[in-house]
């Protein structure tokens, strides 16, 4: 959900920020400096939307290999209780279909 706040964030920054490059143009065609100052914006615009995926996709990382090891640690656990008691769990019959 922060992810997705932050994008509105740098699309509603950027689109007010374009607006004003656009309105001290006027009905000009855009010189060099002008186009420079264009690009600028626009390649701000695309990294702080690459930072925020970026980011985003490293929490869910984070979150995949901690599920990851706290799913090997019980695994782990369950069967020194096995192995320590003899007891083997029981097995649920395999489902046969006609």
């Amino acid at each position: 959900m922060t992810t997705e706040m932050a994008l509105q964030r740098v699309l509603a920054e950027f689109q007010m920020d374009w607006l004003m490059l656009r309105v001290e143009l006027g009905q000009q065609q855009p010189d060099a400096a002008m186009q420079l100052r264009m690009l600028e914006r626009l390649k701000q615009f695309r990294l702080h939307v690459l930072l925020q995926i970026h980011e985003e996709m490293q929490m869910w990382v984070n979150e995949f290999h901690s599920s990851l090891l706290q799913l090997e640690k019980s695994a782990q656990l369950k069967a020194e209780s096995t192995s320590a008691t003899g007891i083997q769990p029981p097995v649920a019959p395999a489902k046969t279909t006609p």
